[in-house]
Order: structure tokens, then sequence, then C-alpha cells
């Protein structure tokens, strides 16, 4: 029982609407702090200390009441899932979520730091995203995002955090493996598909850490396939996939996933003329990933193939100025590179300067006529000079002899070719 002073009646006035409407939203906000304290396990401690600033003076005399707060409780809640009712989705709504559910555990946040000598915080930062490759503690992301960073913080689905050490690098391909130390954390793999089975036109999502906002999914479709994507060297990478599901900065090393949830490239850039997405978005394909990954872990570097050639893809607006049938396709050589692999198995460049009859096919033609022009490699025939970087990329490894066919003074011509090393300048 709480005592009290009575205090004077005031005059009888009548009251508005205003006072009984503040004070019935004063009960609302403390019944509200006292049950969101309950919740977080702090009991009445904090509704009662907002109480004292909240309550204005609304010019009676102050008195002393003492308000007797229950203790909390726990709510002992049966529910019969006989009961619930099921959200029913749309086909294209539930494939999404279930991607959402199959990879999010996958994907991690990256986040780099540059050390400046005295601090590694002060000397910059940057932010990526990556995926979980193997339970020892393997990850996936992209030799971009951690270019000459000393300290990295990887973010886990559960908000946990570890810190990362770079096992390898390979900038040919814009990829790159990380590792933790896994004791401790749940960690889940991610579903490795094959980018060769994509057509334009398939569903795919993204899931990454765009301006800092972890976990976000977009998706989108395959906007076209066997794009060739620059790199931070001097070659690029053939078979990439255009898609035009929404990415932006920090999506950068994070999965493309297919409709099945398994991830079929590395997202890697996107073009546009602002630094937010436009539509266009290229991923490193997993054809490539499911070779340069496995050899970064186990000896900290990948061989690619090598021709040493530079090309262009034969157009047959060029036929008369490179004296080549109109007919043919195929990648044109213009330059050989002295003492490399297709130098030393007889594949011939350019030899002479080519003879435009007008200004428009200096724009589109090589500027050098008598090279070979290579129809096949092996069995696979070739439209592009892409279509022969895409096959040395996909299907061959330094040491092996492949054979070609050019089309040489009109006929065609085998010529087998021991692939080397690729070194780390060169022109193809």
């Amino acid at each position: 029982m709480t005592q009290y002073s009575r205090p004077e009646p005031p005059s009888p006035r009548r009251r508005g609407p205003g006072l009984a409407s503040f004070l019935l939203i004063i009960v609302v906000v403390l019944a509200g702090l006292v049950a969101w304290d309950n919740l977080l396990g702090r009991g009445p401690a904090l509704a009662n200390r907002f109480a004292t600033n909240l309550l204005p003076d609304i010019g009676a005399k102050r008195v002393q009441v003492e308000v007797p707060v229950a203790e909390p409780r726990t709510l002992n809640v049966t529910v019969d899932p006989e009961s619930l009712e099921a959200v029913e989705v749309d086909y294209e709504t539930a494939v999404l979520m279930d991607i959402y559910a199959r990879g999010n555990p996958s994907v991690v946040q990256v986040n780099t730091f540059v050390d400046n000598g005295s601090n590694p915080l002060l000397g910059g930062l940057g932010q990526g995203s990556g995926f979980i490759w193997d339970e020892q503690g393997h990850i996936v992301t992209n030799a971009h995002v951690v270019q000459s960073a000393n300290t990295m913080h990887i973010t886990f689905q559960d908000r946990t955090m570890s810190v990362g050490e770079v096992v390898a690098t390979d900038p040919d391909s814009d990829l790159a493996v990380l590792k933790i130390d896994p004791e401790g954390y749940d960690l889940q793999p991610v579903t490795m598909g094959r980018s060769e089975e994509l057509q334009v036109g398939m569903r795919v999502a993204v899931i990454g850490t765009p301006f800092s906002q972890e976990q976000t999914l977009t998706s989108g479709i395959v906007s076209n396939l066997g794009r060739t994507m620059n790199t931070m060297t001097r070659y690029r990478i053939p078979d990439s996939i255009q898609f035009d599901a929404a990415t932006n900065p920090g999506n950068s090393g994070g999965p493309l996933f297919n409709d099945r949830g398994e991830v079929v490239g590395v997202v890697s850039q996107i073009i546009s003329e602002q630094r937010s997405f436009s539509g266009i978005g290229l991923a490193v394909p997993s054809t490539i990933v499911n070779r340069v990954i496995p050899a970064l872990i186990e000896s900290g570097r990948y061989e690619h193939a090598y021709l040493g050639v530079q090309g262009a893809t034969y157009s047959p607006i060029c036929s008369e100025a490179l004296d080549l049938p109109k007919s043919a396709r195929g990648a044109y050589v213009t330059q050989v590179v002295p003492g490399g692999p297709a130098a030393r198995g007889g594949l011939a460049g350019a030899s002479a300067r080519t003879r435009f009859d007008s200004e428009e096919l200096e724009f589109i033609c090589p500027t050098g006529a008598g090279g070979d022009l290579i129809t096949h490699v092996e069995d696979f025939k070739l439209s592009s000079f892409d279509d022969l970087m895409l096959y040395l990329e996909r299907y061959s490894s330094p040491g092996d002899e492949v054979n070609l066919t050019v089309l040489r003074n009109g006929s065609n011509v085998r010529v087998t070719i021991k692939l080397g090393k690729r070194p780390s300048t060169s022109l193809s």
C-alpha cells in the first residue's frame, strides 16, 4: 500500500483529449519497454529508468508512487503443426528461396586491410565476398580483392568472424584462395556446378556483400556466354559468363549460382560507366575455377597452357586482303613469339603488310598478311580467336601436345605443337 498526501482539488475545468492521449501513449511505451527488456533478459530495469525521463511535468503536484512490477515469466506455448497454413509462393520464388537456403551458409564477407607500416587498420581497407571451398578452411575469392592486403577478416553467415591468410593467387584468372583455422566453425562448403551446361536465358543468382550489405541475394539470367574478360595482367579470361543479376562493389569474389544452388562462376567484374550496376556482370566460369583452385591449394600456383601467338578472329570481309577464302573461319595468326611453342612447332605468323582497298578495312582486318589460319584444335572447330583461348584454358595443360589444322597457301596443313608454361608476360 502506498501512502501519500492528498493534493488540493483543482478548480473544475474541461479536459480535451490531448492529455488523455498523451498518457495513453506513455503507458504503451512503458509496456513495450518492459516487454523488450524481458525479451533481452534484463527485467524491468530499463523501463523504470526511461520512465523517469519520459514522464513530463503536467502541472499537478508531484507524488511518489511505487509501481509494482511483475516478475518475468516464461510462456510455454504449444502449437499444433496441422493448424498452421503453408505460405503459398509461385515457382520462381520457390526456386530463389531454395538457392538462398542452399547457398547462403557458404557465403562469406571478406574485409581486407593494407598495413601502412605502423597500424594495418590505418593503411587502407577493401571489401569483397567469397565462399567456403572445403571443411579444411579454404575460402575462394577474387585475386583483386586481396591484392596487397596484409590482414583479412572473414565474416560468416552467423556473424562469427575469423582471421584469414592468403594461400595463393592466380591473377591471370583473378582467383585467390584464403585459409582460416577451421576449428570451432561450422563450415559448409559450396557444391560446384558445371558452367558448360549453362545456356543463355537460364536463371542465375548472386549472394554477396554489395555496399557492405552482407548475405544479399539478387537474381537474373545468363545474358551471354563465352565472353572474354580483362584481368590485372596482360592475359584475358575466356569463356566468361555474362549475367544481369544486380551486382555492385562488394560482390567481387562471391558465387554465381545456377537454379540448383550450385556454383557455376565467381563474380569478378561489372561493366558500367558509374560504380553502380548497369545490367552487365561478368563471372569467371566454374570450368576454370575447378582447374585453378585445387592447384592453388596443393602447390600454391596454377600453370596455364601457353601457345605463344598473337592473333585475331578472321572475318570474310578480309578475304581479299589476307588471300583467304570467304567461307573459312578460325583464329588468324598475326604474330608468333620467337622461341615459343608455336614457333618451335612451325606455326607461321603474318609475313607481309596487308593492302586495303578502303580505310574501313583497316579497322576490321589484321594489318599483316600471310599468317596461318587455325581452323581446328584436335576435333574442336574454331570460329574465333577466343575459341582458341577457350580450348587452351579449358582442356589443355603445359606439356600437352595439340594437333592444329591450319589453312596455309590454300591448303589444310596439320601442325603438332607441344604447349609450354605461360610466362608472366607474353602476347596471348
